[in-house]
Order: structure tokens, then C-alpha cells, then sequence
């Protein structure tokens, strides 16, 4: 069994946030033809490294890559399917790099994971096999299937993927939103039987609003796959969406919102939670902080940094810090004024 396989079965896992929203922020550019963010991986790697940096100091265990839209297809409108290979290994290579800094400077205790991001597109069926050989060959440690709308063209990767690297497992989430006049775009039943049947590690929804994420766990949760194990369930939703509150339309993209919201999605069983568009560290800190008291048999969520391992220092020791120091230890009485 793989480890992330194993993290995800020992669960709840917290993978990261949003990539795309998160440069957009940092940069004040949208991706374009001199400003590819996919392009980043190679050309601008350092920029790619702090966002997983901040997510990895936020409390993420996953680091997805910065390949959603790198496959040729998607890479072709800007020039750059030439680079197909290069900028989904520069991907995963960024990925590691953030891992290796991070627990080089916490001294936290992993396993931390890199999932191979892959977006839908329009291009036939097949043409995207070139990103999933680069990611594999990279060493991912699973595919993660991002904002997928269409069944048959997440079923057909999964299959060639199957193919390919028969071990490495596979997240599946789907866009699923409900619509207005009742009823969902892709019925989230037939998915996630569609995803057992498969064998997947995980299926979910990404890039939903979170009543969407709440709902298709209200479809699903009692699917004998669900209950019985046989798919683990994963859920990535956007930071909010509008709802109305008296006179006023207002949207819960607060990080305390999102953290609350993470532990409603764990408490109903999701194995791997985080977040898409707009959902940046502050809301993983949070998501973080509402999981971390959680306990999954014996094992927290997330290890801390060891503690330092020298004797504690005595009170003869202390008496030498000053005179407020000698009147604490010595009883006598002290006065502290704060300005």
C-alpha cells in the first residue's frame, strides 16, 4: 500500500487550497500568453514555491501541483505544448522542493504528499496521456482529477492511468452543482458507484459552493460503496457562495467559516479535505486549527515539531534574570505595569 493510501485510510487528510486564485493574487495578472501560470513551475519556480510553502506553515499535508492546466491541449492557446513535459516535471519538482524546505526548517514529522493536478478539456480522447506519463514519471504520489464535469472523460483517464501506473492511486473530484429548477448537473450517486466500480482512492466534489459540498454528501453518504469503505470520499469546495442574511447578500468566505466548515465535512465522514478557488492559507489555518483536536485512533491530524529535549531550567537559575525574577521566586511582592 502506497503512503499516501495509507495517510488517506488512517484519514481525516488536509490537502491544500486554491493555486490559480492565489497567483492571481500575488502577481495582479491573469494567465495569459507572456503570463502562463503553469509556466511558472520553470520560469518563475520561487513564486510556485512560497504559495506551497504558506499551505504546508497553514497546516497542509498535500501539496497539489501547479499542472491543472498543463496539459497540451490547455498549453497549445498560449504557445507552449512543446513544454508539456517539462512544466508538469518542474511541477512535481517544486512540490518536493516545498516538502524537503519545509520539514528542513519545522522539523515536522510527515508523510506529506504531492497529488498530480489534471483538468478537464476539450481535446480527444487520449491527449492528455502525455501529462499523465510526465506526472507519473515524476514521481506523484496519486492523480488527483480536478473540476471535472464530464463522467465519461474522468472514467476514460482513470482507465488509461490504470495502464500506465496500475499502483498509484487516483482522487476524482467533480464540479457537481445543483441546479436552480431541482436536481444536479451529473447525478452524484451514479458518479461515486461509477468511481467504486473503478476502484478509485477517493472520490468528491471541487470547486462547488460549500451547501453543494454538504448536499452531495447528503446523496451519497449512505451508498453501500461509501459505508462499506470501498471509495473514500473527498471534498474541495470554493470559499463560499452568496446566500442571503436579512437585507443582505453575503458569502462565508471568512477562514473561520471555511474551518467550521471543515470539520462539518469531516465529522460526516470526507477522508480528504481542502479547498478550491479563493480558499488561500489563512482559511487553511483555520481549517487546520477546527481538525487538529480531532483524534484518529491514536494519531492527531498533524504532528507538531519535537519539543526541545533540555532539562528545564531550575529556580536558582531564574532568580538570576533581574530583580522582578528574585521577588517572584522569593515571595515577595512584585508589581508589573503594561503600557
Amino acid at each position: 500500500m502506497s503512503d499516501f493510501l495509507h495517510s488517506l485510510q488512517r484519514g481525516p487528510l488536509l490537502a491544500d487550497g486554491a493555486m490559480g486564485s492565489l497567483l492571481f493574487e500575488r502577481t495582479g495578472r491573469l494567465s495569459e500568453p507572456n503570463h502562463v501560470y503553469e509556466a511558472f513551475n520553470a520560469d518563475r519556480p520561487d513564486l510556485v514555491l512560497q504559495v506551497h510553502l504558506a499551505y504546508l506553515q497553514a497546516g497542509a499535508r498535500c501539496l497539489t501541483t501547479n499542472t491543472f492546466g498543463a496539459g497540451r491541449a490547455q498549453l497549445a492557446a498560449y504557445g507552449l505544448a512543446h513544454r508539456t513535459p517539462e512544466l508538469n516535471r518542474a511541477g512535481v519538482a517544486v512540490a518536493r522542493r516545498a516538502i524537503g524546505d519545509f520539514v528542513e526548517q519545522s522539523r515536522a514529522e510527515g508523510p506529506f504528499h504531492v497529488l498530480g493536478s489534471i483538468g478537464p478539456h476539450d481535446e480527444p480522447t487520449g491527449g492528455d496521456d502525455e501529462q499523465l506519463r510526465a506526472l507519473v514519471e515524476a514521481g506523484v504520489d496519486a492523480v488527483l482529477l480536478e473540476t471535472f464535469v464530464d463522467l465519461e472523460q474522468a472514467t476514460s483517464l482513470v482507465e488509461r492511468l490504470r495502464v500506465l501506473a496500475p499502483d498509484l492511486p487516483v482522487v476524482v473530484g467533480m464540479a457537481l452543482q445543483q441546479r436552480p429548477e431541482g436536481g444536479w448537473n451529473l447525478d452524484p450517486v451514479r458518479f461515486v458507484d461509477r468511481m467504486a466500480e473503478l476502484d478509485v482512492a477517493a472520490a468528491g466534489v471541487n470547486c462547488c459552493a460549500p451547501r453543494e459540498a454538504l448536499a452531495f454528501l447528503d446523496a451519497v453518504g449512505e451508498l453501500p460503496a461509501v459505508r462499506e469503505r470501498r471509495v473514500l470520499l473527498s471534498a474541495m469546495p470554493n470559499g463560499a457562495d452568496f446566500h442571503r442574511i436579512g437585507h443582505r447578500y453575503l458569502t462565508g468566505v471568512n477562514p473561520e467559516y471555511m474551518g467550521n466548515l471543515a470539520r462539518q465535512l469531516v465529522d460526516r465522514g470526507v477522508a480528504l479535505v481542502g479547498g478550491c478557488c479563493e480558499v488561500h492559507p489563512p482559511h487553511l489555518a483555520e481549517m487546520h486549527n477546527y481538525l487538529q483536536g480531532r483524534l484518529v485512533g491514536r494519531d492527531r491530524i498533524w504532528a507538531s515539531a519535537p519539543a526541545a529535549t533540555l532539562p528545564p531550567i531550575s529556580d536558582e537559575v531564574k532568580r538570576t534574570n533581574g530583580p522582578l525574577s528574585r521577588k517572584l521566586k522569593d515571595g515577595g511582592f512584585a508589581v508589573s505595569v503594561e503600557m
